[in-house]
């Protein structure tokens, strides 16, 4: 499949006006961020690095730090994600005092090709950032917990309709 005809129906759902796909559809525009169960999060962190446990960063600790924050917003997270496809994903890699953080918001997303229809799983939200931590993991753990922040915002916004 062509991505840019992908990016193309993509962007087209982002615009303000409904538009058609097809005959017998009409896909409403969003964030990408919408879910039917809105309340109970599927999160997924990725295992860490020997390095990233060494500097005291568990898979547990940085569960604990995204879990917090969601609660805190009036999410529910959950390890058992929507049928495996609609999650909040968290990989943080640490190396020497360098760090990156990639979280991203993946769910199914349907799209057409001429009279065919196609459904994917989609990273429709994204937001990480690099940085250097030479004092410890604490400023690494807000770091993440200021995006886990920014993610729970978004997100209620997207479902409070």
């Amino acid at each position: 499949m062509n991505t840019t005809l992908i990016h193309l129906i993509f962007a087209a759902a982002l615009l303000a006006e409904p538009f058609r796909v097809n005959a017998t559809e009409t896909v409403q525009p969003g964030t990408g961020l919408e879910n039917s169960n809105a309340k109970v999060i599927g999160v997924l962190v990725e295992e860490v690095s020997p390095e990233t446990e060494k500097r005291g960063l568990t898979r547990e600790r940085i569960e604990a730090r995204v879990n917090s924050v969601l609660r805190k917003s009036g999410l529910k997270p959950s390890d058992k994600r929507d049928n495996d496809y609609t999650y909040l994903y968290i990989n943080v890699k640490v190396i020497g005092s360098s760090f990156s953080l990639d979280l991203f918001f993946t769910r199914p997303v349907i799209y057409w090709d001429g009279d065919t229809q196609f459904s994917k799983l989609g990273k429709t939200w994204i937001r990480g950032g690099t940085g250097i931590s030479t004092s410890g993991t604490q400023f690494i753990l807000d770091a993440l917990g200021d995006h886990t922040e920014v993610f729970a915002n978004e997100y209620l916004k997207a479902n409070s309709k």
